[in-house]
């Protein structure tokens, strides 16, 4: 999640870059510089869209072999984009807080942006019940006693004119007027709530935000552009400029207005000056070249979510549907592959559906792990077995038939609504806990699978296993979805964890895994 966040930073700054490029290109040549900036926050949230990995659980997000029953690991579970796979279980509660705390802090930020946006938009449609409309020119306009200059209302959107507009000359009335008539006819207001919502998606964006303020900043330069084009004089069009803002509204939200800081409103009477003389070709050509430039610089910015930096190819339906079925890849286990439209998913019994990119046409990787599946097809028909690779382990599954899989099935949900230990399931946890404590695991009471894989994490898991210190209790907490045995285990020094034990027909432990109990 941490390099998602510093991939959309990364993006958001490089194309602020190419908004300012496209910004100053356009105005050489006297164009509409406010599309510039609605492109840039658009494309923010669009390539951060894209590249956003799915913001599930770690139970969710865990490696694929973890709920294999021939290949479950004993090390705790661990997020893929931010472990290794030797992750230590300290490791995997920082990620997971660390991920829970930007998601909820994310969560917050927008939900308050929401509520502030609704307070200020109540607070105006209830001033705006009480403002008197007054025809001003050839305008119908609302008069306020400090909001304003301004548009206000997406729906019905309305000219709010303080009262001390009316205590100015008729003439700067109407170039007052003039500028919000032209905020009207533009659609100004919709563009800046579309902005908006760019906004409440990624509140905590700085980027973003810089982007909105120099959005706003162009829609009143375009306007300004408007107006003097429509053949208004552009001195007394920037002294009524200077006059506004000297009576900026207390109150302007984020409505369309004609007042801006003292500041922006200097810059902008600088612009009016500027588009007085000639546009330099050149600078146009320049500029749009170095914009072009920096854009393309964006599209190569990696996403961090592709494991391996593989690449992906396009696969026609017709192979894809050779793919599709089901697949046994241990007991109860089974592998569904599914193809929509023109994307291939796959999903193993208690884990989710996800979709699989291809690599090569009949070899295809996970982007939620790092993972591959490769299926062997023949010259035609269906695929006869799918090879799942993950960390340096190959595991075949054969094709099976509907039935088939529906009466594994079947089998694993009895099994889970009757929620009964396995015999001997219990014994063989206190044993295996002890055990590998002790740095000495009792191999002949695991699968072959099952001893490659403690024997390869036993440096990490002895140390993890001697942070729980000695049992005080162990307590069936029933039957996991894939089918294990599920125990939560309670140590003297008052921490606890849980475990998961899966034992085959003949008592042989083929599956166990453990993680922090939270």
């Amino acid at each position: 999640m941490l390099e998602w966040v510093l991939y959309v930073l990364i993006v958001s700054a490089v194309l602020c870059a190419v908004g300012w490029l496209t910004e100053q290109a356009l105005r050489q040549r006297r164009l509409q510089t406010r599309w510039a900036w609605m492109a840039a926050m658009t494309c923010t949230v669009l390539m951060a869209h894209f590249a956003l990995p799915a913001l599930t659980s770690p139970q969710q997000r865990m490696p694929l072999a973890t709920s294999w029953a021939n290949i479950q690991h004993v090390a705790p579970l661990k997020l893929p984009a931010l472990s290794s796979t030797d992750s230590t279980e300290s490791a995997y509660v920082a990620a997971r807080r660390w991920n829970t705390l930007i998601v909820r802090v994310w969560l917050l930020l927008s939900a308050s942006m929401i509520v502030a946006i609704a307070i200020s938009a109540a607070h105006i449609f209830w001033r705006r019940r009480r403002w008197p409309m007054q025809l001003l020119g050839a305008h119908c306009v609302g008069i306020t006693s400090d909001l304003g200059p301004a548009v206000v209302g997406l729906i019905r959107p309305t000219i709010a004119i303080p009262r001390w507009v009316l205590g100015r000359a008729a003439a700067q009335q109407q170039l007052i007027l003039a500028h919000e008539a032209s905020h009207l006819r533009a659609r100004d207001p919709l563009m800046l709530t579309i902005a908006l919502i760019a906004l409440i998606l990624m509140p905590w964006n700085f980027l973003l935000w810089w982007q909105w303020h120099r959005l706003r900043h162009a829609i009143e330069v375009d306007c300004d552009a408007r107006v003097l084009h429509a053949g208004h004089d552009t001195r007394a069009y920037g002294e009524a400029l200077i006059d506004v803002g000297q009576q900026r509204s207390r109150f302007v939200g984020i409505v369309a207005a004609m007042s801006e800081t003292r500041t922006l409103l200097e810059r902008r009477v600088e612009i009016m000056a500027t588009c007085a003389r000639r546009p330099s070709i050149y600078a146009f050509a320049a500029l749009c070249v170095l914009a072009a430039v920096v854009a393309a610089a964006a599209t190569q910015i990696v996403a961090p979510e592709t494991p391996g930096g593989r690449q992906e190819i396009s696969v026609d339906t017709a192979t894809l549907d050779r793919y599709v079925g089901t697949y046994q890849i241990k007991s109860y286990f089974i592998l569904t592959v599914t193809r929509q439209g023109s994307q291939l998913y796959t999903q193993i019994t208690g884990q989710p559906k996800v979709p699989n990119f291809a690599e090569t046409p009949n070899k295809f990787f996970y982007k939620v792990v790092d993972a591959q599946i490769t299926f062997a097809v023949g010259d035609s028909g269906p695929a006869t077995s799918a090879t799942i690779h993950q960390n340096g382990r190959d595991l075949v599954a054969p094709r099976v038939d509907d039935a088939t899989a529906q009466a594994l099935e079947q089998q694993l949900a009895d099994r889970v609504s009757r929620g009964q230990p396995q015999n001997g399931s219990e014994a063989a946890l206190r044993k295996s806990i002890a055990a590998i404590a002790a740095g000495s695991p009792d191999y002949d009471d695991m699968t072959a699978a099952l001893q490659d894989a403690v024997r390869t994490q036993l440096p990490v898991l002895e140390g993890s296993v001697k942070q729980y210190g000695p049992i005080q209790s162990v307590e069936f907490r029933g039957v996991s979805e894939t089918g294990s045995d599920k125990y939560l285990v309670t140590h003297q020094n008052g921490k606890q964890s849980e475990w998961f034990i899966t034992l085959d027909a003949g008592g042989t432990i083929s599956g166990l895994l453990v993680r922090p109990a939270f």
